[in-house]
């Protein structure tokens, strides 16, 4: 996890598996198909945090960093505001992607969908810290492209194909 701050508007490419935390203007970009982000914003301070988080819930049997988990970068996004004094009703929640991607059969045959399960875990976890969500575009089958204004906390959101996904992970 990551906390970032220049001078100017800094221009992010936000990868999977990472969170980034901004107290100044910032323009962050990352595509989404079956991962989740979820972005806070505070109006008054202008900070901001944004999570592109791969699966729902931390296992250490993954190992992977908590940055790669729905539930342990909401919590960790949530410290970083509540150690400013900052309270989480004041605290603009949106999440984004979860997109039907890569369903998959486990053993028993039945098909799990890990971008509804990312989908689930953020809401039950915001619920639980009793934060409203202001804003979503999750589900369904297409992939997004989101780019995060931290000046203003506005989102803007661009639907995109399964191939164009692949060509942007991989090209």
């Amino acid at each position: 996890m990551k906390a970032l701050c220049t001078t100017g508007v800094t221009k992010i490419y936000l990868k999977p598996e990472k969170v980034y935390w901004c107290g100044c203007p910032c323009s962050i970009t990352t595509i989404l198909g079956s991962c989740l982000s979820v972005t806070m914003y505070h109006p008054s301070t202008g900070m901001a945090a944004v999570c592109h988080a791969v699966l729902p819930k931390y296992r250490s049997s993954y190992n992977k960093g908590l940055s790669a988990f729905v539930d342990t970068s909401i919590a960790w996004m949530l410290d970083q505001f509540t150690s400013k004094r900052i309270t989480k009703k004041e605290i603009e929640v949106k999440i984004f992607g979860g997109s039907a991607m890569f369903d998959q059969e486990n053993q028993k045959g039945y098909t799990a969908n890990v971008g509804s399960a990312n989908i689930e875990t953020a809401r039950n976890c915001l619920e639980k810290s009793g934060i409203k969500i202001k804003a979503w575009d999750v589900g369904g089958n297409l992939g997004r492209k989101m780019i995060f204004d931290t000046a203003t906390g506005d989102i803007l959101i661009k639907k995109v194909e399964k191939t164009a996904i692949r060509e942007a992970s991989f090209g």
